[in-house]
C-alpha cells in the first residue's frame, strides 16, 4: 500500500532545495518565490530612500521659501529638486 502511495506523494518545499535533481519543478518555483521576495525587499527599500529624499527637498524648499523669498534663484532650484524627488517617489 505504501508504495502505491509515494508516487503521489507530496513534496515539500524544504525537500526541493537538497534533492533539486529529482524535484526542478519543485526548486525552479521555490528559487522564483525566494527571488520575487528578494526583487520586493530591494522596491520598498527604494521607495523608502526616495521618500526620504523627497522629504528633505520638501524640507529644503520650505525653508529657502521662508528665507528668501519665492523669486529667488535658490528657491526655485529648491522647488525644481523637491519636484524632480516627488517624480521619482511616485
Amino acid at each position: 500500500m505504501l508504495s502505491m502511495l509515494s508516487p503521489f506523494a507530496m513534496v515539500r518545499a524544504e525537500d526541493a532545495t537538497t534533492k533539486a535533481i529529482e524535484h526542478p519543478v519543485d526548486a525552479y518555483h521555490e528559487h522564483e518565490v525566494k527571488k520575487d521576495a528578494n526583487t520586493a525587499q530591494e522596491m520598498s527599500q527604494q521607495k523608502t530612500e526616495a521618500k526620504a529624499r523627497m522629504d528633505q527637498a520638501k524640507t529644503d524648499y520650505e525653508k529657502s521659501l521662508s528665507a528668501n523669498g519665492a523669486d529667488s534663484e535658490v528657491t526655485k532650484e529648491a522647488k525644481k529638486r523637491f519636484m524632480e524627488a516627488r517624480k521619482e517617489y511616485q
